[in-house]
């Protein structure tokens, strides 16, 4: 971020065990400030040192109040019993002065997190009357599935709004060492929203923003801290996209239909087998009541374990099965106003709104689109070859009388489509 002369840039490595700052040089390289991302004063013990609160790298700036914004990373390790307390500024915002680096305000979207739930998107300043007064607010959808928009001045929580994605064991701990027998939690550590940017259409008081839903799994084990090793004592297990999976189940399916014929002849050989061996059967079927009643007593115990709250069965039933969604949200009342669900592929990237009311977002499946920002109506779609993962951009030009839109295209993230190579430009003639 460069501003007034400086430019203001955060550290990285908040899964290495390093303790995050932000520095503003000015533009002949001289150091002007640092902010402590994890304050030694409000941290227990030692455990700042190696307590992560890296900075993501999108901030915003207030102009009137010379606030700059910052993303702040998750805590470290992952497992919080070495971290006692609230670990700010960990997994929120945090406000400060661009001028002196003096500390403003900071907010969490999950105090003490162990869920990977730090705050990466980048935050957006609006303004707006509330109760008959014009206010500066700041807001941002979070990896928690929910919209935080908090006053400017002081960082307190204006509203949190209705969640835009599944929320299912949320907060529920992760087990020791025992990820087969974790609950499975929404939403999953990628989000919600992670550093995909919103845009916000201030006529409508709509903010548009892009969400995974999937759920996952975790389990933590104690590690120690090692200079240039990853520092984060997790196992983790995302589920499976409803799609994928049964893809796989019919792949599955032919094989078996294409068995070989030495299978079906050792079938009928064992068909045949003499009598001698079905005299040994019969001997077995008749084993005592002892033996069959213990089997039955250890299938009942299966069956228990399978239900159990945050079982595979129950997980499936809550998840509507979408694995990401675009929405429309007003931060001031924080109602979702609109969702449009996604059933392969979540939409990674950006979005661009217009003064006409029209959103545009590229998405999984190629397609770039334009929505009506109110409502979130589909207009019109262009297939782009591969997914529109980036942040679309627009300008006019004077000269040529056209107003552009380009939007990146380079594949999805996660191994969820092939990669691509493209860059595709629209223009609209005045």
């Amino acid at each position: 971020m460069i501003y007034d002369g400086m430019l203001m840039k955060g550290s990285f490595g908040g899964e290495f065990g390093v303790s995050g700052f932000y520095d503003a040089i000015d533009l002949e390289g001289n150091p002007q400030w640092r902010v402590n991302m994890t304050p030694e004063h409000e941290w227990v013990g030692d455990s700042w040192q190696h307590g992560g609160g890296t900075a993501w790298a999108a901030s915003c700036i207030e102009p009137d109040t010379g606030t700059v914004v910052i993303p702040s990373a998750n805590p470290g390790p992952w497992y919080g019993t070495v971290r006692p307390g609230w670990n700010p500024y960990t997994c929120g915002k945090v406000g400060v002065d661009t001028e002196t680096g003096e500390y403003q305000w900071h907010h969490q979207d999950a105090p003490h997190d162990w869920w990977d739930y730090d705050s990466p998107s980048p935050p957006l300043v609006f303004e707006e009357e509330v109760d008959g007064e014009t206010r500066k607010f700041a807001t941002w959808p979070g990896k928690t599935g929910w919209v935080y928009t908090v006053d400017m001045e002081t960082g307190q929580l204006h509203q949190r709004s209705e969640e835009f994605v599944q929320h299912y064991n949320m907060w529920s701990l992760p087990p020791f060492d025992d990820i087969e027998n974790a609950q499975w939690i929404m939403p999953d550590l990628r989000g919600g929203t992670n550093p995909q940017t919103s845009s916000f259409d201030p006529q409508s008081r709509t903010l548009i923003v892009k969400g995974l839903n999937q759920p996952m799994r975790l389990s933590w084990f104690e590690t120690e801290y090692e200079p240039g090793e990853t520092y984060i004592g997790m196992d983790i297990e995302h589920a499976p996209v409803p799609a994928t999976q049964e893809q796989e189940e019919e792949e599955e399916e032919e094989e078996d239909e294409t068995a070989d014929d030495g299978e079906e002849a050792e079938e009928e050989k064992e068909e045949t087998a003499d009598d001698g061996e079905e005299a040994e059967e019969e001997k077995e079927e008749t084993t005592d009541d002892g033996e069959e009643a213990e089997e039955e007593k250890e299938e009942t115990a299966d069956e228990e374990a399978d239900n159990g709250d945050g079982s595979e069965e129950e997980w499936r039933d809550a998840w509507n099965g979408y694995v990401g969604v675009l929405a429309g949200i007003d931060p001031i009342s924080g109602e979702v106003k609109w969702r449009n669900w996604y059933e392969e592929t979540p939409p990674w990237g950006g979005s661009l709104t217009t003064p006409t009311g029209v959103t545009l977002a590229g998405d999984g499946d190629d397609l770039f689109t334009a929505f009506e920002t109110e409502t979130g109506q589909p207009l019109a779609s262009w297939d782009l070859g591969t997914a529109a993962s980036g942040a679309p951009v627009s300008w006019y030009d004077p000269g040529e009388g056209k107003q552009y839109v380009a939007a990146p295209a380079g594949g999805e993230r996660e191994n969820y489509t092939e990669s691509g190579n493209r860059f595709v430009v629209f223009s609209l003639s005045e």
